[in-house]
């Protein structure tokens, strides 16, 4: 397993934001938590990054991270993509996208240039927009961009923090059709995100969080014909969807 948590808490003062959870990711493995408004998804994210004040255990690569500075993280392959994405928004796209990969310049790293390439050819928009400020995008654009820029620190295991957050439906599908293009290039992806029926459809394996507790986990493919998933998260619709 590339990451294993064990019996993770997460305080925000004297509150707990999530409970005694569990859970592991394989590499190459996409995994999915899923659950309704304030079920502690993105806490649990901020936990296993060391953002917040924890209790449990936390293993990347078979060892357990004591020190979790997200700059160390990230030269781990460690790399998060926030909810708010946190954009230079003064900076043009291809500026930010090389600041995804200033550890990389620092050591020397061959291939940079390449993997900006790769991205480009992931998010053609942002190629053609690769001279345009950060801040003038489009909320879906801002969202490409800050998922190319996660990639272009070449991350071992990249977790996603509500990635469809906000968008519209067509663009929402193209995020998601990325996300399976880089699934199929065997990218180790830890996924957050309230759209159930895509997030499992994606997913190799769900986490159900409820009030900061792990309800159900199983494959996702089951997970989307559960009927407990598809009267709490899915509805109707993403029932007809599920069986068709």
């Amino acid at each position: 397993m590339i990451l294993e948590v064990e019996n993770l808490t997460v305080r925000y003062g004297a509150v707990e934001a999530v409970r005694h959870l569990t859970l592991s990711v394989g590499e190459g493995e996409v995994i999915t938590l899923i659950g309704p408004n304030g079920a502690g998804k993105t806490s649990v994210l901020k936990g296993i990054l060391g953002l917040v004040t924890t209790s449990g255990q936390v293993r990347y690569e078979g060892k357990l991270l004591r020190r979790r500075e997200p700059e160390a993280l990230a030269l781990k392959g460690l790399v998060m993509v926030p909810e708010k994405r946190e954009l230079f928004a003064s900076l043009t796209v291809e500026d930010n996208l090389l600041l995804g990969a200033f550890p990389r310049f620092q050591r020397r790293e061959r291939g940079i240039w390449e993997d900006l390439d790769w991205v480009y050819s992931l998010f053609p928009r942002l190629k053609e927009r690769r001279r345009q400020l950060a801040g003038t995008m489009s909320g879906g654009e801002q969202q490409m961009l800050a998922i190319g820029r996660a990639l272009m620190g070449r991350p071992r295991l990249l977790l996603l923090d509500e990635p469809s957050l906000g968008l519209a439906p067509l663009i929402v599908r193209e995020i998601f059709h990325i996300l399976s293009e880089l699934k199929a290039r065997g990218v180790t992806l830890l996924l957050v995100e309230q759209n159930a029926r895509m997030a499992l459809r994606l997913a190799d394996r769900g986490y159900v969080l409820e009030a900061g507790e792990l309800v159900m986990e199983g494959r996702g493919s089951e997970l989307l014909q559960d009927p407990r998933v598809i009267e709490s998260y899915l509805g109707i619709r993403a029932q007809e969807a599920a069986g068709g």
